[in-house]
């Protein structure tokens, strides 16, 4: 009854309280959305967006405040050990992550003078199949800094994303000799990236481009791949990457042949170029979502083909990290687009595509070194 007393009877247990202390509980992954690149305690790791950590206490030393955990690769292997913020705390930083990004990009924005910005805008890589800046916001689905994540076998064709040298022709060549197998969200042909259209895509196409037993072929902003993570349709990400940068030309002209024909590549060399330090790019800030990365040196074209086939359909029997929180509304999914803009979108002719260094690191030389 209201306002009567209470009688407590308290019992002094030092080893039980002891070993609820120090206990770690069960162990979970998680999938870290925000930038902690500079933490406080040197104890502390390092987080960047992407990364996976299984966590193995959340009462680290005793005291909330803290876990402890190690970080994973996408297959499994354990990496870096150490302290990270616990949810708490992380959502506080993800926050002040969030908001000194927006300042600092508002800060450029307005120190850089516009023509700077248009030829800087212009010079860089556009993915074909780039986020549209109204389809995926913290509106229509809220991204915690940490998002707990379960292990599961994939029972869907898994999107296929390819970075790097000649990604864009190994995918077309991907579609056109197994079209069983590998499809568009759009229709693309050798024209496609010579035309000024800008077409999009929902995700709602790449889902039914899975439903039918494909795998979607995509050229997707990190954003993006961030995007399909979120949404537990977990990419197969691949970097194709040169040993020896300067016979990038060489490369691109012996898979252009394969792929085409003699003499049909679509786009020009400055914007193969773009392509190629894209790949370059992702791999030094991106590189926590690649499952894979083939390195070439001198092998045949149609080698790397088939290695590419290969990791594809060995990554597809891997098993994947899904959200363990409450699914996403269909109806939200279904209305994310992907807005495409082609290869050659805002590509000035006298526009200064490179600095001197990526034209030496990309110019021809005397190797004989062959790609058939």
């Amino acid at each position: 009854m209201k306002n009567e007393p209470v009688i407590m009877n308290c019992i002094n247990k030092i080893p039980t309280y002891e070993r609820v202390k120090y206990q770690q509980g069960d162990e979970f992954y998680i999938r870290v959305n925000f930038n902690y690149l500079k933490p406080n305690n040197p104890r502390e790791l390092i987080l960047r967006k992407g990364e996976l950590l299984i966590i193995r206490d959340t009462m680290y030393g005793g005291t909330i405040g803290s876990w402890s955990g190690v970080k994973i690769s996408l297959s499994c292997e354990p990496g870096e050990s150490g302290v990270v913020p616990n949810k708490a705390r992380a959502e506080q930083l993800a926050l002040k992550f969030k908001a000194e990004e927006q300042k600092n990009k508002e800060m450029k924005r307005r120190l850089r003078p516009r023509r700077q910005s248009m030829l800087n805008t212009r010079s860089e890589y556009q993915s074909q199949d780039k986020l549209d800046s109204t389809s995926f916001n913290e509106e229509m689905i809220q991204i915690p800094a940490y998002q707990k994540v379960v292990k599961k076998i994939a029972d869907f064709k898994r999107p296929v994303i390819l970075i790097g040298d000649a990604s864009d022709l190994y995918r077309d060549y991907l579609k056109t000799q197994l079209p069983y197998e590998f499809d568009y969200a759009v229709s693309k042909n050798n024209d496609y990236k010579k035309s000024d259209k800008n077409l999009s895509v929902k995700l709602y196409n790449i889902r039914k481009i899975i439903s039918s037993g494909k795998h979607c072929l995509l050229d997707i902003s990190c954003e993006g791949i961030e995007m399909l993570h979120h949404i537990n349709i977990a990419p197969i990400v691949i970097l194709i990457r040169l040993v020896d940068k300067k016979m990038a030309n060489e490369f691109r002209t012996a898979v252009v042949n394969m792929v085409y024909g003699r003499n049909q590549d679509c786009i020009d060399k400055k914007e193969s170029r773009r392509i190629n330090k894209y790949g370059l790019n992702f791999y030094k800030k991106h590189s926590t979502y690649l499952n894979a990365i083939v390195e070439i040196l001198d092998q045949p074209v149609d080698q790397v083909y088939i290695e590419l086939l290969d990791i594809i359909r060995a990554r597809q029997n891997d098993e994947i990290f899904v959200s363990a929180d409450e699914q996403i509304d269909e109806n939200i999914i279904n209305s994310f687009i992907l807005k495409e803009t082609n290869y050659s979108s805002g590509i000035s002719s006298n526009s200064e595509s490179c600095t001197e260094d990526e034209e030496s690191l990309y110019s021809r030389n005397g190797d004989d070194k062959v790609f058939k």
